[in-house]
């Protein structure tokens, strides 16, 4: 991040050194952390270029992640795995016997929810 200075000429900004440098030089701080110009950083589903010492992101919509309880992580279209669908007769470790894929929360993998909580396979 850069700042105006009373010593630095006309043109340039002084930045966290101390030096007079054109604003295209200057770098960027997020949360605490310094990035050079040109850095590329994530915000959520946007991208950010540090530039003249802001970042520019993009404007995309992100979409939103409903939290889950415990435990349990947000799956996209995956079938919350119990007990009783678990089918350890003909399955490998970690498939069900679901019929469809669901959104939602479920167990963290090679785990099943078993009376509220999440138990190894």
């Amino acid at each position: 991040m850069c700042v105006p200075g009373c010593q630095c000429p006309p043109g340039l900004l002084q930045d966290q050194q101390n030096q007079c440098v054109p604003a295209a030089m200057c770098p960027c701080v997020q949360e605490g952390k310094v990035y050079q110009p040109g850095a590329l950083i994530q915000n959520s589903c946007n991208t950010c270029l540090c530039v003249q010492g802001s970042f520019n992101c993009t404007q995309d919509r992100c979409e939103e992640t409903n939290p889950c309880p415990g435990t349990l992580v947000f799956s996209p279209r995956s079938c919350l795995v119990t007990c009783s669908s678990l089918d350890l007769s003909g399955q490998q470790p970690g498939q069900s016997s679901c019929k469809e894929s669901l959104s939602g929360c479920v167990c963290p993998q090679g785990t099943v929810l078993l009376v509220g909580e999440n138990i190894e396979l």
